[in-house]
Formats: C-alpha cells, sequence, structure tokens
C-alpha cells in the first residue's frame, strides 16, 4: 500500500491526519487500529512529505505575462514529464497578455495568453482552422 492509499483509507474511517513538524497527528485518536498505526509508521516519511507545509508563494508580477510564463517555466523544469529540449523550447516563446485576459480577467476572458514563438505554431493553427470548417 502507499501512502496516498493510506490517506485515502483514513478519510473513509472519518480520521483526519496532520503533519506537525516531523510528527504525525491524526484525530479521533480512538479511531486508530494496532493495523493502521504500523501502517502510518511505514509510510511516516511519505506522509509528511505529502502533508508537509505548502511550498512558499511565489512574489511575482502577475500583470506581466513574460514573468508569469517564466515562472511557470521554472516550476515545469522539475517535473520529470518535461525534457530539457521542451522546457528551452518553451522558453522561446514570447507571452503577451490579450485584452480578455491576464490577472485582472482570469476567470472571465475567452482568449488567453498569446504566443509568437520560433516553433511553427502558426502551422499548427492553420490546421486547427481548416479541420474546424464546414465544406
Amino acid at each position: 500500500m502507499s501512502a496516498a492509499e493510506l490517506i485515502l483509507d483514513l478519510n473513509r474511517l472519518g480520521i483526519r491526519l496532520e503533519a506537525d513538524g516531523e510528527r504525525l497527528r491524526f484525530f479521533p485518536q480512538s479511531a486508530v487500529t494496532p493495523e493502521i498505526a504500523t501502517r502510518l509508521r511505514s509510510h511516516k516519511a511519505e506522509l509528511l512529505a505529502i502533508l508537509g507545509p505548502p511550498p512558499p508563494k511565489l512574489a511575482i508580477d502577475v500583470t506581466d505575462a513574460v514573468v508569469v510564463w517564466q515562472t511557470a517555466l521554472d516550476l515545469l523544469e522539475q517535473d520529470p514529464l518535461f525534457s530539457p529540449e521542451d522546457i528551452v523550447a518553451m522558453r522561446a516563446a514570447k507571452p503577451e497578455w490579450t485584452q480578455n485576459d491576464g490577472p485582472s480577467s482570469a476567470r472571465g476572458g475567452a482568449e488567453g495568453p498569446r504566443f509568437s514563438s520560433p516553433l511553427g505554431l502558426k502551422s499548427q493553427e492553420k490546421v486547427l482552422d481548416n479541420s474546424a470548417s464546414t465544406e
């Protein structure tokens, strides 16, 4: 069993689990069986990593699309799903907020950020436009 499965099991049993520094706290303590206590001990490091404090908030200028984009890429750089080549290619994009997006209209903007890029995205837009035509 994984730490994530243990958390789901505890949730189903109505047991609340919290990280308190390097200790695990669970409530109500009376609901924790010896089997659950053994599982908690065996997954303690993983549970603390999952339940630990959130990463510090980044202080960035959210009105600057380039700063937002580069900050997002800094975080993606740590994700194994993105190769270094992908990150380099995405860093080449030049994002800009359009009139209907950005921080002030993030919830209601219909368009989204625009990018100019040497990656040949214009040809992909054309393919998308052609596939939507009703001929």
